[in-house]
């Protein structure tokens, strides 16, 4: 009997294992299948509203980013098209209506380190500086060296606008604080530069003579000579700050050398101021009849000149 009840059971494992049939369940089995079913169900549509909600904030990213794209576009094409306007008034010399231009089309976008807003800017300092109103030139340029420190255009104008005011204290240190900036190789626009430069150069002058700086002055100008920029204005300015300090005779030699400068870039204005200036010289140092001649070249060169008429006939004075 109990070796009938073994056969049975071998044969029952062998069908369970063959036939794929399995023993019945009790309830709590039917229980844990059916909540893992729910929790499977549970996070599959958990996961999909995931997908779903991260799908739909792509979605509003990418239309807001779309929009502020347009906007700025909108915007750029504003500012392109209001800067023409303005470039359009400047070559009119009507500089007040530029300036109202060029400030509307700053007011077009909030990007004010743009390439587009910085140039605009520059153009609106020019176009001050052109109408004589420095104070707010210099304003605009200090603005431009806030907003870009690697050029020194912005410095060397600053300087110029204060050379301007009479603030020749001021425009020294600023040409001084570009000329660093280029000694520390922090300047990458060094050879964009040297046009500022030279005119920074030309106005400071006047304004150190005034203050009695005719020394700082001159030793920028002999700098600069020596790092080549020998230009007329330079040769000019350095024979004015000689005159001041009664070195008549350096003074003539810095004039002569401006003189042919002058005339090789065929800056007729400059040579006429240079011609005169070195006949005086030949007067301070009593080379009458030298400084009679000059004169007297000087009038068949450039024309009548009162003040020149003036000391051909204090010279003939002299030399007769």
């Amino acid at each position: 009997m109990g070796q009938g009840r073994g056969r049975e059971r071998e044969r029952n494992a062998l069908r369970y294992s063959s036939g794929r049939s399995y023993p019945p369940r009790n309830g709590r089995e039917f229980d844990r299948e059916r909540r893992a079913a729910r929790k499977k169900r549970r996070r599959r549509r958990l996961i999909k509203a995931l997908a779903a909600w991260a799908a739909c904030i792509l979605a509003v990213a990418a239309v807001a980013f779309g929009a502020v794209r347009f906007v700025g576009y909108l915007g750029t094409s504003k500012q392109r098209s209001l800067r023409e306007q303005g470039m359009e008034a400047m070559e009119q010399k009507e500089y007040q209506e530029a300036i109202r231009v060029f400030d509307e089309a700053l007011a077009a976008s909030d990007e004010d380190r743009s390439d587009l807003a910085m140039d605009i800017l520059c153009r609106r300092g020019e176009a001050e500086y052109a109408l004589g109103d420095y104070e707010a030139a210099a304003h605009t340029y200090n603005l431009l060296m806030e907003r870009d420190s690697s050029c020194p255009e912005y410095w060397y104008m600053a300087s110029i606008c204060n050379s301007r005011m009479g603030k020749g204290d001021q425009a020294l240190l600023l040409y001084r604080q570009a000329q660093q900036k280029i000694l520390d190789g922090q300047d990458l626009k060094e050879k964009e530069g040297q046009a500022g430069r030279l005119k920074a150069l030309a106005a400071l002058g006047p304004s150190c003579r005034e203050l009695g700086l005719d020394e700082e002055a001159l030793s920028l100008y002999e700098e600069a000579i020596g790092e080549g920029l020998d230009h007329e204005e330079i040769y000019n300015q350095m024979g004015l700050c000689q005159m001041a300090g009664a070195d008549y005779e350096n003074a003539a030699d810095s004039f002569d050398q401006g003189k042919v400068k002058a005339r090789e870039s065929e800056n007729q204005e400059l040579l006429k101021e240079l011609s005169y200036n070195r006949a005086v010289c030949s007067e301070y140092l009593g080379q009458y009849e030298e400084a009679l001649r000059l004169f007297q070249d000087y009038k068949e060169q450039f024309g009548e000149n009162e003040a020149a008429q003036h000391e051909i006939i204090f010279l003939e004075s002299r030399v007769d």
